[in-house]
């Protein structure tokens, strides 16, 4: 069974390969390169004119996602956003939509590549990325965020963003990553109760409950750090969960724990020696620590779940694995100043954290 000692070693000997000379990455993330679209409602005049020549420009996507009047507008225009986060336009309670469903009018969505520090316009949040029109739709638009894959393990149902409100990156940041350490706590006891209704050893369920005590911890210490800096997390918001097949727990267990945790541990053991804020430092070096235990268990769980599935769903387990792990191959762009102060990799130091896991366990799981 692979332990989390031996998975502190892993990161220390990846951390160690960083600091070689030529290791060092640039500005970025560690994340996913984008979140789940907002549709939001805007102004259905405001929305056809930006669209007359076929393009929303990164420009046009804030003014319409942010309530804000188009750029060039002279009056009359949606009413003007003052805090960056909420928008005039936008209806309460938007929802998050997955990117399947919603498609874009042909050419007419911004790119992705274009950035708030290209635009002449001041105010921009740096963590937003564009927009999409919907097809069908004369009056609502897909607005895109960068979002970042930190934190605990995820649950299923889960429905809620928990991108919190604050005037700095990182309050921001803060403020989702306690949201989804919070989050992260049903996800553990449900894993459980599950792993009880399923016969695993006690061993496997009483680290999983553990687990759950950890995560509540880290979302206060997260969720405090969050409010020092001006953040208000959100509380997790969960839909009704339903019974799953072992095919199902073993399938997010491969996702969630085996890839999304450990590579999370990892990350935190990156912050915990490079993040400008030395409270967040501190933080970090606890989390890490207890992150790796629980990816421990997950990898625990994996081997004690595969023998129990046939072929074709230990095949369909891996392909979920892999799936998720060629998904944080690529970082994204976020504000420098995030990346300083919480202690995050640049997209090459954040390449060479996901190729030392990839060869020193994904690979060799495989």
């Amino acid at each position: 069974m692979l332990r989390s000692d031996r998975l502190l070693l892993l990161f220390a000997s990846i951390l160690a390969e960083l600091a070689l000379p030529g290791c060092i990455g640039g500005s970025g993330d560690t994340g996913c390169p984008q979140g789940e679209p907002l549709v939001k409602d805007v102004d259905a005049a405001d929305l056809a004119s930006a669209l007359e020549d076929k393009v929303l420009s990164y420009d046009e996507c804030h003014a319409l996602c942010y309530g804000e009047p188009l750029p060039g507008a002279t009056s009359g225009g949606a009413s003007s956003s003052t805090g960056g986060e909420t928008s005039g336009g936008e209806t309460t309670g938007a929802t998050s939509t997955s990117t399947g469903t919603s498609t874009s009018t042909s050419g007419a969505s911004a790119s992705a590549s274009a950035s708030a520090g290209e635009s002449a316009t001041a105010g921009y949040d740096p963590d937003f990325i564009g927009c999409e029109a919907i097809d069908g739709e004369d009056a609502k638009v897909a607005c895109t965020y960068q979002t970042y894959c930190v934190g605990g393990r995820r649950p299923a149902g889960l429905c809620s963003e928990g991108r919190g409100e604050g005037e700095t990156s990182l309050g921001r940041w803060l403020a989702e990553l306690a949201h989804l350490e919070a989050a992260s706590v049903p996800a553990f006891e449900r894993l459980a109760d599950e792993l009880a209704t399923f016969d695993a050893p006690a061993e496997l369920i009483a680290e999983a409950e553990a687990a759950a005590i950890d995560e509540a911890r880290h979302a206060a210490l997260i969720g405090a750090l969050a409010e020092a800096a001006g953040a208000h997390p959100s509380a997790p918001e969960l839909a009704p969960p339903a019974e799953r097949s072992l095919l199902a727990l073993a399938t997010e267990n491969a996702v969630e724990g085996c890839v999304g945790e450990t590579y999370a541990a990892l990350v935190a053991a990156h912050q915990a020696e490079h993040a400008g804020d030395p409270a967040l430092r501190a933080c970090m070096a606890e989390i890490a620590a207890d992150e790796a235990r629980h990816a421990a268990l997950a990898w625990a769980i994996d081997a004690w779940v595969r023998p129990r599935l046939g072929p074709a769903a230990r095949a369909e387990v891996e392909r979920a694995r892999a799936s998720a792990a060629e998904r944080l191959r690529t970082a994204g762009e976020v504000d420098p100043a995030l990346r300083r102060r919480a202690g995050l990799p640049g997209p090459a130091r954040a390449r060479r954290l996901w190729e030392g896991l990839d060869r020193g366990l994904w690979r060799l799981a495989a």
